[in-house]
C-alpha cells in the first residue's frame, strides 16, 4: 500500500510522538519539508505518474 504512511496526518503525529518538546511550529516545518521531499523522490522514481497518493 505505497503512501499510506506518508499522509501529512501520520508525519505531524510521529514528529510530535518522538519529539514531544518540539513546538507546533517546528512540527508544521519539518512536516512541510518531508511533504516537499517526498514529491520529489516519488516524482523521480514514477517520471509522468502523479507524485503523490492520496488516501480515498
Amino acid at each position: 500500500m505505497p503512501g499510506l504512511f506518508r499522509t501529512e496526518d501520520y508525519a505531524r503525529a510521529l514528529f510530535a510522538y518522538v519529539n514531544p518538546e518540539f513546538p507546533d511550529s517546528e512540527v508544521d516545518l519539518r512536516v512541510a519539508h518531508r511533504m516537499k521531499r517526498e514529491v520529489v523522490i516519488e516524482g523521480a522514481k514514477n517520471p509522468g505518474s502523479p507524485t503523490r497518493h492520496t488516501e480515498p
